[in-house]
């Protein structure tokens, strides 16, 4: 994620424990998180959740930037052959007019936006980070590297992030946290809207609380 809060979804994974360890402690289960505190993840664990993370997030906005792409190229083409001519003779006369006379400008300008916000080099990015988050997550295997090598080359790697998309980001940790087996009590909640516009608004970190944390404001004091 981004450079400047590379930590963020560290510090959550932290907190995190196994869903075997929350049932031998006696914590609860998915259908109802409990409060009780989670044990720790060691720092290698730490590490290939946190590498998990990472490209499950990258992955998510390397396909939204390609659909995006798809899509543009999709109107120029459509706008500029004689497929559209054919489909805007089933219009009335005046709407046939209108929407001949704007398709070449609408054409040119979802191709300038094509080229000005270049959703296929974000789209590159993206997989490129990707690749390399599952790298870091099979070098988590290798005992010879050590805890303090991985932690470097991992934050190292943040350093070609974009700005990060915290609604994005807490799904990609949440799929993360499910892949390690973790309990929904440790998950983080993210809404309807947040979800749908993930990739468009970048939403605040403290948006998304763990059902954990929900679960312990919502018992009486």
């Amino acid at each position: 994620m981004d450079s400047s809060e590379p930590t963020e979804a560290v510090a959550a994974a932290s907190t995190a424990t196994s869903a075997a360890e929350a049932r031998a402690a006696g914590r609860g289960n998915e259908e109802e998180p409990t409060g009780s505190a989670p044990a720790p993840l060691t720092k290698r664990e730490e590490i290939a959740l946190d590498a998990l993370r990472n490209a499950c997030y990258h992955e998510d906005r390397a396909s939204f930037f390609a659909t995006v792409h798809r899509w543009m190229m999709f109107f120029v083409v459509l706008t500029g052959s004689t497929a559209f001519v054919a489909i805007a003779g089933f219009l009335p006369d005046w709407w046939k007019a209108q929407a001949l006379a704007l398709a070449g400008p609408l054409g040119a300008v979802i191709g300038l936006f094509d080229l000005v916000f270049d959703p296929t080099g974000k789209a590159r990015l993206h997989d490129r980070l990707r690749r390399e988050s599952i790298l870091m997550r099979a070098d988590v295997q290798d005992c010879r590297i050590s805890d303090g090598a991985l932690e470097g080359a991992l934050t190292r790697l943040y350093a070609d992030d974009p700005p990060t998309m915290h609604a994005a980001n807490a799904l990609a940790y949440n799929r993360a946290m499910e892949a390690h087996g973790r309990e929904r009590a440790d998950l983080l909640k993210v809404g309807f809207w947040a979800r749908k516009f993930r990739h468009i608004m970048p939403f605040d970190v403290e948006s998304f609380p763990s059902y954990r944390d929900l679960s312990l404001a919502a018992k009486p004091k």
